[in-house]
C-alpha cells in the first residue's frame, strides 16, 4: 500500500500515542501489584521480641512504653511489660493470678489516667467470652476479670473526642460502651466488612479480626487483621480503613494491605495483628507479630515497622528505621526469692500455690499423675535458634521429673531421673534405654542445635555424658500440628513425692 508523507506523519504520532499509553497502563499496573508493604520485604523490620509473645498490643504513657500478649493457657498469665525504647524490656506484672482460661488478642489502653486491658478467652468449658480488666497502674493492682455481654474475639477498644467509648470486635462489629469502660450498653452492629482480599493469593481463611482503632487527623482509622494467622506464609497481614464516623462507612486504604508477607523467601512469615502507634520521638510505628522463616518452632514474634504518612492521610510502611533487631534473653534462677522468675509459668493450672514452693534455694515441685500430660510442667519461652537448658535434680522415691522442650502433651522431648534410673521422655514416652542412677543428685541438660536436640546428664555439673538417642523438632509447630504454641522450655514432675530442683538456666547460643 502506498503511504504519502502526511500519511507516515499521522501514523507515526498514533504509534507513539500507542506506545505511551501502554507504558503508562503496565506502570499502572506494576505500581498496583507492588503497593508499599511489599516494598518493604523485610529490610526496615525489627524483632524487638523475641520468642512467642504473640498478639501483640502497645501503648506509650509519658515516656514508657507499656505492652502485653496473648499467653493462652499459662498460669499466671497476661503479663504487662515496660520499656523507653521498645527494645529493652522489663516485666512489671502479671494481671491473671488464676487460670480462666486460654487468654487471647489483648488490647491494652491508657484512657484518663487508668490503664485497661481487653481480652478473650477460651473457656475450659469450650465456649468464648470477653473480659476487661483496669488498673491506676500498669504495675497493678488489677482488677479481676469483669465480663463482657458482647460476642466475637479480639476487642479492640476506641474513644470519640466526645468521650463516648466503644469496642469493636472480630468481623466487623461494634457496640457502645458505659463511660467505665466495662459495660456494653448497646446491640451490637455490623458496620466493616474487611478489605478483599485477592482470590489467588495465599492465605488461610478471611478471618477479619483484631480491630485496633486510632483516632487522629479528623479520622478514626481501624487496623485490621486478615488472611488467617498462620498456614501459608503469606497469609496474615494488616489492613488499615478510615472514616470521619466511628460506625463507618469504612473506606479502605489505597496502600492496603500496609503490613504483609509477599515471598515465602522473607524472613517474616505470617506478618499480621498490627498496632499503629506514634512513638516517644513524634515517629510512627506499626507493631505486630510474625513467625520466622525457618524458626516456626519459636511462634509469633513481636516486630515493629516504621510507618509514614502521606499528604492525603493515609500512611504505609517506610524506608528507614531507628530499631534494631534484639538478641534473646539468657537467664537463671537460683530460687533464692520467695517466687519463681518472672520468665517462667506453668500450663493449664488452676492453684498453683499447691503445687510448688520456693524455700532456701530450692524449687520443689509436687509431682502429680502418672506422665508428663498430667502435669506439674513450668515452662519458660526460648528466644533463640540454639539453646540450652541445664538443672540439678533430686526426687523422691516414686517421682520422675525433669527438663522438658515442650509443644504439647504428644509433643515434646525430655530427660528425666527417678529413684533408680536417668531417662529420655520421647514424645511423652519413656525411652527404653535407661542409665543406673548413682547419686541422688543429677545434673541433667538439654542443648537445641537449630531443632536438633541432644540430651546429657552428669554427677558435678562439669563432666557431662550424652544420650545416643537425639531428636529433629523442626516440625513442632502450628502448622503441623495446631494450637498456635510455640516450643518452650522447663521443668516437671509426675508421679507421687516431689522433686526439688537448684536451679534453672535457660542459655542462649546464638
Amino acid at each position: 500500500m502506498f503511504i504519502n508523507k502526511n500519511n507516515f506523519i499521522v501514523f507515526a504520532i498514533f504509534f507513539v500515542f500507542i506506545q505511551a499509553c501502554s507504558a503508562h497502563q503496565h506502570k499502572s499496573h506494576s505500581a498496583k501489584s507492588k503497593p508499599y508493604a511489599q516494598r518493604d520485604a523485610d529490610a526496615v523490620s525489627r524483632v524487638v521480641m523475641p520468642g512467642n509473645y504473640p498478639d501483640p498490643s502497645i501503648v506509650l504513657v509519658g515516656d514508657i512504653y507499656y505492652l502485653t500478649h496473648n499467653t493462652d493457657d499459662n498460669n499466671p498469665g497476661l503479663p504487662v511489660w515496660k520499656s523507653k525504647d521498645m527494645m529493652n524490656w522489663e516485666k512489671v506484672t502479671n494481671v491473671l493470678d488464676r487460670h480462666i482460661g486460654a487468654v487471647w488478642a489483648p488490647d491494652i489502653i491508657f484512657y484518663k489516667n487508668k490503664f485497661y486491658i481487653y481480652f478473650t478467652v477460651m473457656r475450659p468449658s469450650g465456649d468464648l467470652k470477653n473480659y476487661v480488666v483496669t488498673a491506676d497502674k500498669a504495675e497493678g493492682p488489677w482488677t479481676q476479670p469483669v465480663m463482657l455481654e458482647v460476642d466475637g474475639i479480639d476487642p479492640g477498644h476506641i474513644a470519640t473526642p466526645e468521650g463516648k467509648r466503644y469496642i469493636y470486635m472480630s468481623k466487623g462489629f461494634i457496640a457502645e460502651l458505659d463511660a467505665s469502660g466495662t459495660k456494653v450498653v448497646s446491640p451490637q452492629r455490623h458496620v466493616y466488612d474487611g478489605w478483599e482480599i485477592p482470590k489467588e493469593w495465599h492465605i488461610e481463611c478471611f478471618c477479619a479480626e483484631s480491630p485496633k482503632l486510632i483516632y487522629q487527623r479528623g479520622y478514626y482509622y481501624l487496623i485490621t487483621a486478615q488472611g488467617g494467622t498462620a498456614g501459608p506464609a503469606t497469609s496474615h497481614m494488616a489492613v488499615a480503613a478510615r472514616s470521619k464516623n466511628i460506625d463507618g462507612p469504612w473506606e479502605n486504604s489505597p496502600h492496603n494491605p500496609v503490613v504483609r508477607t509477599w515471598s515465602r523467601n522473607e524472613r517474616w512469615w505470617s506478618k499480621g495483628h498490627g498496632t499503629l502507634l506514634r512513638d516517644k520521638n513524634g515517629d510512627w510505628q506499626m507493631v505486630y507479630h510474625a513467625y520466622e522463616k525457618d524458626f516456626l518452632t519459636l511462634g509469633r514474634q513481636v516486630v515493629v515497622a516504621p510507618i509514614v504518612w502521606t499528604d492525603d492521610d493515609w500512611f504505609h510502611v517506610g524506608s528507614s528505621t531507628k530499631l534494631t533487631d534484639v538478641k534473646g534473653r539468657s537467664w537463671r534462677d537460683d530460687f533464692k526469692r520467695s517466687d519463681i522468675s518472672p520468665y517462667l509459668a506453668f500450663l493449664s493450672k488452676d492453684n498453683v500455690e499447691e503445687d510448688y514452693r520456693v524455700k532456701k534455694g530450692q524449687l520443689v515441685l509436687k509431682a502429680q499423675g502418672e506422665k508428663i500430660e498430667d502435669k506439674n510442667t513450668l515452662l519458660a519461652n526460648a528466644e533463640h535458634k540454639s539453646y540450652e537448658i541445664i538443672t540439678r535434680v533430686r526426687v523422691d522415691k516414686g517421682v520422675t521429673a525433669g527438663l522438658t522442650l515442650y509443644y504439647n502433651d504428644q509433643y515434646n522431648g525430655g530427660v528425666a531421673v527417678d529413684a533408680k534410673k536417668i531417662s529420655q521422655l520421647i514424645k511423652g514416652n519413656p525411652w527404653p534405654h535407661t542409665i543406673d542412677k548413682k547419686k541422688k543428685s543429677v545434673w541433667l541438660k538439654i542443648h537445641n542445635d537449630a531443632h536438633n536436640i541432644a540430651m546429657y546428664y552428669s554427677y558435678d555439673g562439669k563432666q557431662w555424658e550424652k544420650f545416643d538417642f537425639g531428636m529433629e523438632i523442626s516440625g513442632f509447630h502450628h502448622n503441623t500440628l495446631g494450637s498456635f504454641r510455640s516450643v518452650r522450655a522447663g521443668m516437671f514432675a509426675f508421679g507421687k513425692g516431689e522433686a526439688k530442683f537448684d536451679f534453672f538456666e535457660y542459655r542462649g547460643l546464638d
